[in-house]
């Protein structure tokens, strides 16, 4: 079985000895991702933090320029250092916005913007938000904001509706469950932001709801913290 799949199975302790043994002989972003997420799963955070770390490193090293840190942030926010995830997903926004960053999402690249969207609204936080939607704004008038995440942000900005979010969730098999996560864990944070703290926990256990194929975006861990911390 290959690592990813342990991890999707929740045998995390051997994803992590399999993803030891691949990151001393050839690591790779991915190995390190990996490791990083099945370390999340353990509450082993700061494990997880030297991880995405690491993973950013090796991806710097491939293509040059810089990382969003979105990664980086999930693991200080589960950690309870939520200030601290929001500086690193600031830092993130402001290098994306110079177009500093080489790798980004399909939607060119506002996934970090999103993360941000979501600790400015739980922590209410104006000047966060502001700075969140300068990202989103730019992002969202290029061609690529069509594709995946770019609905998501566009629901945040208030352009799209629910209906329309998820009508734009791929149909893809090993597509559909992750994006339906994310879709409905930003329902939940728009749904916050709005004072409506009820339906974010309806969203939130929901965006839970689609299991192992999920585990692979930020939006899951986020969730599920946020669940185990009883705000949803």
């Amino acid at each position: 079985m290959s690592a990813w799949n342990l991890v999707k199975s929740g045998e995390y302790e051997s994803a992590i000895a399999l993803l030891t043994e691949e990151a001393a002989h050839a690591p790779s972003t991915a190995v390190f991702n990996n490791r990083g997420m099945a370390q999340l799963h353990l509450g082993r955070y700061d494990a997880a933090l030297a991880d995405f770390r690491a993973a950013e490193e090796a991806t710097i090293a491939v293509s040059g320029g810089a990382c969003d840190g979105a990664l980086c942030g999930v693991a200080h926010w589960m950690a309870g250092r939520e200030e601290e995830a929001i500086l690193t997903w600031a830092d993130g926004v402001r290098v994306s916005i110079k177009g500093a960053v080489i790798y980004a999402d399909l939607a060119g690249g506002v996934t970090v913007g999103n993360l941000l969207m979501f600790g400015a609204a739980i922590r209410r936080d104006a000047g966060a938000t502001e700075l969140a939607a300068k990202l989103l704004k730019k992002r969202l008038r290029t061609k690529q904001a069509t594709s995946w995440p770019g609905p998501a942000s566009r629901y945040l900005m208030g352009e799209l509706s629910r209906d329309a979010l998820l009508s734009a969730v791929s149909q893809t098999a090993v597509l559909h469950e992750r994006q339906l996560c994310q879709a409905h864990f930003y329902i939940g944070v728009r749904a916050f932001s709005g004072g409506d703290a009820l339906f974010y926990s309806t969203e939130i256990k929901q965006a839970l709801g689609y299991g192992r194929v999920a585990k692979l975006g930020a939006e899951y861990y986020l969730a599920l913290h946020e669940l185990e911390q009883k705000r949803a």
